[in-house]
């Protein structure tokens, strides 16, 4: 039976969890409206990510820990949602036999740098040891306390304790923790893909430097973020129902209010951040008025003797009027996101891609 009694606020209080959903569809809804503040959510959910992580390993380390499976269970549901993301995508590389041409992530609405990838994977990669942990020892060791039955959510109400359930969440976190090791060794070169691989790759830069040739976007560009997008919005919903869903089941109380400054600070944090996705969504020369005051020169350079001083006009989406993307420093100068290529990271065996040519002043 399950049993009401007091959840743990500090580690997943309505503050907490509105703060986690907030920041998950603010990113998606950015990358459509306000791509320039996507790189600025995503760091902001990582720190999320890292201080609850932390504070859940503080509190499990304790020789006589407050904190029951369930808590633990639920605290991992929030700081796992956005590596949700990834089930999908290498489900759809599968069954595309990598095809480079049907990967939607090859033309993401932002792309990220190298960098945030290397600490992305480092979190993802602490997160998956504390949740094989947890599933192969923690969730037996922890107990339910007593008589009363948890559950745990996998489409339906399933006890948190039943062997099927533990094994379903440990091959998830393994095949996810091999996915995502392999797909970044191949991206930074440490391992060099098989020959069909590379066979594939090579062909999809011949396709793309024929469009660009002929001056064309990929035709099948935005169907393919599209479909990024509903899958994302699709795992992000399923994630907030599965976190709500396991505490109503539970009968977890003291967990449903913003009374307290450890709950409203984080709801404030984040809510501010999806208000200033959409006040530069209003407002779209807002970011570039800025970058003009702090660099005058850069954006007032004469162009020689008798030349006009007027400049090209660009959008705060990074493209030119036509709809192409911008060559050299004409793009927003504290954030350059290219929307029309595809994000293409080096792979070992291949030379990365010459940088595009600047345009020498007359």
């Amino acid at each position: 039976m399950a049993c009401t009694y007091g959840g743990n606020s500090d580690m997943y209080g309505l503050g907490i969890r509105i703060a986690f959903y907030l920041q998950w569809f603010g990113t998606i809804l950015a990358s459509w409206i306000a791509r320039t503040e996507v790189p600025g959510l995503r760091l902001a959910n990582s720190f999320f990510i890292g201080a609850t992580f932390l504070a859940l390993i503080i509190q499990a380390s304790y020789s006589a820990p407050t904190i029951r499976a369930v808590d633990i269970y639920i605290t991992l549901l929030l700081t796992y949602g956005s590596y949700y993301y990834y089930v999908p995508v290498y489900l759809w590389r599968i069954v595309t036999m990598c095809n480079p041409f049907w990967d939607p992530s090859r033309w993401p609405r932002v792309p990220t740098t190298v960098l945030y990838r290397r600490l992305n994977l480092i979190l993802l990669v602490a997160v998956t040891c504390f949740q094989m942990w947890f599933w192969t020892n923690g969730v037996k060791a922890l107990g339910s306390g007593g008589d009363c039955q948890e559950y745990g959510f996998f489409f339906t109400q399933v006890p948190l304790h039943a062997d099927l359930f533990i094994a379903v969440n440990i091959f998830f976190a393994v095949a996810l923790l091999i996915c995502c090791t392999a797909s970044f060794a191949m991206d930074v070169g440490l391992v060099i893909p098989p020959r069909w691989m590379r066979k594939q790759e090579r062909k999809f830069d011949r396709e793309l430097e024929r469009y660009d040739a002929l001056g064309k976007d990929y035709p099948w560009r935005r169907e393919l973020q599209f479909m990024q997008t509903v899958s994302n919005v699709t795992i992000a919903t399923v994630v907030v129902v599965a976190v709500e869903l396991t505490i109503q089941w539970n009968s977890l109380s003291e967990v449903n209010d913003v009374s307290t400054a450890g709950q409203t600070i984080p709801v404030v944090i984040a809510g501010g951040l999806l208000a200033h996705v959409l006040y530069v969504w209003v407002n779209p020369d807002h970011d570039r008025r800025i970058q003009r005051a702090l660099h005058p020169h850069r954006h007032n350079k004469p162009r020689g003797p008798g030349s006009s001083t007027t400049t090209t006009t660009t959008s705060s989406s990074g493209t030119d009027p036509g709809g192409r993307p911008i060559r050299g420093f004409h793009a927003p100068l504290h954030d350059y996101i290219p929307p029309d290529r595809p994000f293409h990271p080096p792979m070992a065996g291949r030379p990365p891609p010459p940088p595009p040519a600047v345009a020498a002043a007359p």
